[in-house]
């Protein structure tokens, strides 16, 4: 991998691109709506969805674990990550609460405030990867230190994997999930899609948590309001109004105002 340096910390750009293809499955994936009109009942929406959503959080979590840093004792160490998602995650689950209880119309999964709120502290709420990250990033540090060099925690992952296949885990598709991460992993060694991707990778977090309040708005208006049923229009312009609305608020808006960075992990 190329690598730059800025500010005397290594950097890789490819990082950088692989979070921005990432970020864009994601919110690809969250295009494929289910209210106000179900596009999965189409057979090619509903393979790519699945395709996706086999692809994009895996390639995320390895992103992550990649990413992974530990400097400066713990307290400092989960300091940064309750900053950097546990401030986010609480601050838009609470905003996401007021349109499920408020406006049950305008979404798909409508609740009262005290079933969103047992779901924000049991559950991961809405944004569920950040809840299982910050889990992660707790407790790493320790299984870090107890498998360090440990030939035998290696050769134990395979075996782990059968069981959890064998007990029917329906969402454990890992050889998908590894290839599509391959797949990704050699596109971004490429420097167009390097040039494209990494602007939208130093916010693929932020894109994250605006794209489901984006969402609502560009699904009501393609389906609600201008009444279009061709499965990849409402695709094509939930993405564009999600995934580069989101970009073009948050780099030249939120991103000058500190209190929005703050509340949205990037102070």
């Amino acid at each position: 991998m190329e690598r730059a340096a800025p500010a005397g910390k290594g950097h890789y750009s490819q990082i950088d691109a692989l979070k921005g293809i990432a970020i864009f499955l994601v919110v690809l994936g969250h295009s494929i709506i289910l209210y106000p009109i179900d596009l999965h009942q189409n057979g090619i929406c509903e393979f790519i969805f699945r395709w996706l959503s086999s692809v994009h959080m895996p390639l995320f979590f390895v992103i992550s674990g990649f990413c992974f840093s530990y400097q400066g004792g713990y307290r400092k160490y989960i300091w940064k990550k309750v900053k950097r998602l546990l401030v986010p995650y609480l601050v838009f689950n609470a905003l996401d609460v007021v349109p499920r209880y408020l406006f049950p119309s305008l979404v798909n999964r409508p609740r009262g405030i005290g079933e969103s709120v047992q779901k924000i502290i049991f559950d991961g709420g809405e944004y569920w990867f950040l809840y299982v990250l910050f889990i992660i990033f707790l407790i790493y540090p320790l299984i870090d230190k107890l498998t360090a060099n440990s030939m035998l925690f290696a050769a134990a992952l395979p075996a782990l994997w059968l069981v959890l296949l064998k007990l029917g885990v329906p969402w454990l598709n890992i050889p998908m999930a590894l290839l599509g991460i391959l797949v990704f992993y050699l596109c971004a060694q490429y420097g167009m899609v390097v040039g494209i991707f990494q602007r939208f990778g130093r916010y693929s977090l932020q894109i994250y948590l605006f794209n489901g309040f984006l969402l609502v708005i560009s699904r009501t208006v393609i389906v609600s309001v201008l009444e279009v049923s061709n499965p990849f229009i409402i695709i094509a312009f939930n993405m564009l109004v999600d995934f580069f609305l989101s970009y073009i608020v948050i780099k030249y808006i939120c991103e000058r105002i500190k209190p929005a960075k703050i509340l949205m992990g990037m102070a």
